[in-house]
């Protein structure tokens, strides 16, 4: 991505600016904490410790599920979210103004530890291109062998399917069955747990039902935060 480019690098070389956006003071130190700095929670997200947990500890023995559990629960029950923040107001501000311009495209650099803030345009230009390296990447003309239609048929009936399927609760929320699941559970590397990966980062809307522990489990949790 960078070779051969001309761009502005900042003085710690941490964030390397190739976009058309010039990038203020708090922008630059923001980004220069990189991509995988932690910001301090307002509050301790307790839906998405247990959306994440739960699929961690699925093939476990049910004994090791348990002090797994019971070790969370302890955990949260004892943990207050800070009342200090680890960014600036003005910081925070930056962060949320990179996050709307929809212009720019903020990746890790191919190699070291800095980061690129390239022009979508350009971004998309080089993915484009990557792809339609015939040395690298070959189209699959054949339906047979490509079963992206059938994927997107299948995610598209389980959406549906949630869709249509309502709990009879305060909360009205769709149910995710056991059976479901597992089903989208079944393998580590398939679209399923893709789809799996985005509907726990939206698990405040949905109820994953599986076993009474893991009801145990939740209530648990609520009960004591």
């Amino acid at each position: 991505v960078l070779k051969n480019t001309e761009a502005y690098v900042d003085k710690s070389r941490r964030v390397i600016n190739l976009s058309i956006r010039q990038l203020n003071t708090q922008e630059t130190q923001i980004l220069e904490n990189g991509l995988n700095y932690a910001i301090t929670p307002k509050r301790i997200p307790v839906p998405k410790i247990i959306a994440s947990i739960e699929p961690g500890i699925y093939h476990l023995s049910e004994e090791s599920k348990a002090t797994i559990r019971a070790s969370v629960v302890n955990t949260l029950k004892n943990t207050k979210a800070l009342s200090t923040t680890n960014i600036s107001k003005q910081q925070s501000h930056a962060l949320r103004n990179l996050k709307k311009d929809k212009d720019i495209t903020i990746v890790p650099a191919d190699k070291g530890r800095a980061i690129v803030v390239m022009n979508t345009d350009d971004y998309d230009r080089k993915i484009s291109d990557l792809l339609l390296d015939k040395k690298t990447y070959l189209r699959i003309t054949d339906r047979r062998r490509n079963h992206t239609s059938k994927v997107e048929q299948d995610l598209n009936k389980l959406l549906r399917d949630m869709k249509s399927e309502r709990l009879h609760n305060d909360n009205n929320l769709p149910q995710i069955n056991e059976k479901l699941y597992d089903h989208l559970h079944s393998s580590s590397a398939s679209p399923r747990q893709r789809f799996m990966v985005y509907l726990r980062s939206i698990s405040q809307t949905y109820r994953f039902v599986r076993l009474p522990a893991l009801f145990h489990f939740l209530r648990t949790i609520f009960q004591n935060t």
